[in-house]
């Protein structure tokens, strides 16, 4: 595949040093529509939630956004 393009950029190239086996990366990358789906959620994000990056989490209905410690988080469960 060469320089790994795709709905993972230039992430699928570090995926094996993180413990992803190349085989499962490779049949990923090749599905059909995964690209378009992948920018389609992203994009929706974007226009929808006004998420810009991550991590960022919606909460019923609330947007906490960076490394928030999971206490915070389930915080907005109750």
């Amino acid at each position: 595949m060469g320089a790994c393009v795709g709905p993972l950029g230039r992430d699928a190239e570090g995926a094996p040093r993180r413990g992803l086996a190349q085989p499962l990366i490779d049949a990923c990358l090749s599905t059909p529509g995964l690209e378009a789906g992948v920018t389609a959620i992203r994009q929706q994000g974007s226009t929808e939630y006004g998420i810009t990056g991550t991590p960022t989490f919606l909460v019923n209905g609330t947007r906490v956004v960076g490394n928030v410690p999971l206490t915070v988080i389930t915080s907005y469960f109750r």
